[in-house]
């Protein structure tokens, strides 16, 4: 009975330390988990614009639905929130051909941009008679505008 006591206070000990050991927790440095940004999706019906939060993320798809009669506008960037400057679409092929790089839309499609570095990306539609739905979604990952 003697040396149970002592052992037994032993067990005990180290499955205390055991469980204590198991609750830690560690923290992560590397890599970062940055998940998507989605915007819910933003129906126009005229001439407009709306932000998009691009919460350090590096490729913007941009998917534009709806009969988008007259439909004209550009996407632009900013990492101030006030001064925005035009980024290029790429449009994403189905084929094999590489797609080329356009400055503005002007029907629905669906595209991919380059955001790296810009803290919004600004949706300007300066024509439209019918009404569009725009999604976008932002991912981290290498942009690369011939690989689609």
């Amino acid at each position: 009975m003697r040396n149970f006591i002592p052992r037994f206070a032993m067990f005990l000990t180290m499955a205390f330390a055991i469980m204590s050991a198991g609750a830690q927790s560690f923290p992560y440095n590397n890599p970062t988990y940055i998940p998507s940004a989605i915007l819910a999706p933003q129906t126009l019906s005229a001439p407009g614009s709306f932000i998009f939060q691009t919460t350090g993320q590096s490729t913007l798809t941009v998917r534009i639905t709806g009969t988008c009669t007259s439909l004209a506008g550009t996407l632009q960037g900013s990492n101030d929130a006030t001064n925005y400057t035009a980024i290029n679409l790429y449009p994403i092929a189905t084929g094999t051909s590489a797609p080329t790089a356009v400055a503005s839309y002007s029907a629905a499609g669906f595209w991919k941009a380059n955001v790296t570095g810009f803290t919004q990306v600004k949706i300007n539609v300066t024509a439209l008679t019918a009404s569009c739905v725009f999604a976008l979604v932002g991912t981290q990952g290498d942009f690369n505008g011939a690989q689609f």
